[in-house]
């Protein structure tokens, strides 16, 4: 696919409501998003481009206006806001009423998710913020209104990019993960109503900057990948033990120094997920689930020079994950089918 230079992020979701997967991109060398529309073989058409705030670097998909179309939130690097866009069920999107919305982060958003932190029925904001040392929650006050400032959730460090989020401990609540500077903190969730969480143990990492919970060897427990950014080259997986703490495994993967990002889908078509790690200017990693110790099969980036941006779905509905890689310089972003499916 031909996109614009520079960052981009891209999320998989149902935009139109026709039951296949679409495909967002940030572009923000351009201050926009662009919308390719799947038609559930693999094919991806470009549809739509929607302003979307100075430097649009992260998306995330949620109906944040419980009107059943899915809706877009997005991070803006260099400044103070998140831009909020609202979908039309036909794969059209416009500005809300309250957007941009304002957010006391600093020194910006990288990175914004929207899950139900406490429960009601409402998606929540998550962003990260690291001269606070934590995450800002932004609770949801129905009807794509939240109620700002929100609350800080203090990790004990320098969270970035590569929050995850999750049930860590089994109780239906939604818990957190950062990145810090030397460990990964775990934030469990103790009173949703009230927006409170208690750090346990942090998992201690060289240099986390990417961080997934996936239950990857399938025994019902979220587990814990990590993968090192800068000079560091450790892919590790710790085993979660379905109370909110993670061992670990006793070895770790290699992948080439500066990881980005890590997504989590089935690979292999096993039933059982994986995780794909990218990491600047190397091949993908991918670690497939299953028992431990976990195999791992290396995929060729030919056209991607410096992978950034990664999603996973199953594009062309035949049972297997493919996933898009987008460079971070480069004008280019690459759609990777399983290879059951007509390329």
């Amino acid at each position: 696919m031909e996109v614009a230079a520079g960052e981009k992020t891209p999320v998989f979701s149902d935009l139109n409501q026709d039951g296949h997967q679409d495909l967002i991109l940030t572009e923000d060398s351009k201050d926009r998003l662009v919308i390719f529309l799947g038609d559930g073989d693999g094919n991806l058409t470009s549809a739509a481009y929607f302003p979307a705030g100075r430097n649009p670097t992260h998306v995330t998909a949620a109906d944040i206006n419980a009107d059943g179309n899915m809706d877009l939130v997005v991070a803006n690097h260099e400044t103070r806001y998140l831009t909020l866009l609202l979908g039309n069920g036909g794969g059209g999107y416009e500005q809300a009423a309250n957007s941009p919305l304002t957010i006391d982060v600093d020194p910006h958003p990288h990175m914004a998710v929207a899950p139900d932190v406490d429960g009601d029925g409402h998606v929540d904001l998550v962003v990260d913020h690291r001269a606070g040392r934590g995450l800002l929650i932004i609770k949801a006050l129905g009807k794509g209104v939240f109620d700002t400032p929100g609350t800080v959730i203090g990790m004990g460090g320098d969270p970035y990019l590569g929050m995850a989020i999750g049930d860590i401990n089994g109780d239906g609540q939604v818990d957190l993960v950062t990145p810090n500077e030397s460990e990964v903190s775990i934030a469990l969730n103790t009173s949703s109503e009230e927006t409170t969480f208690s750090l346990v143990d942090p998992v201690a990492v060289a240099s986390p900057f990417a961080v997934a919970l996936v239950d990857l060897d399938a025994d019902g427990f979220l587990d814990l990948v990590t993968a090192s950014g800068g000079s560091a080259t450790n892919v590790e997986v710790f085993k979660g033990d379905g109370g909110g703490q993670f061992s670990s495994l006793g070895s770790s993967l290699r992948a080439a120094g500066g990881a980005k990002s890590i997504a989590i889908g089935d690979i292999n078509g096993d039933s059982v997920d994986d995780a794909l790690i990218t990491s600047w200017s190397s091949d993908a990693l991918v670690v497939l689930g299953g028992s431990a110790p976990f195999d791992e099969i290396h995929i060729p980036l030919e056209r991607i020079e410096n992978p950034w941006g990664l999603a996973i779905s199953d594009l062309n509905e035949d049972g297997i994950d493919d996933f898009v890689i987008c460079d971070g310089i480069r004008p280019i972003a690459q759609l990777y089918l399983s290879e059951s499916a007509d390329e």
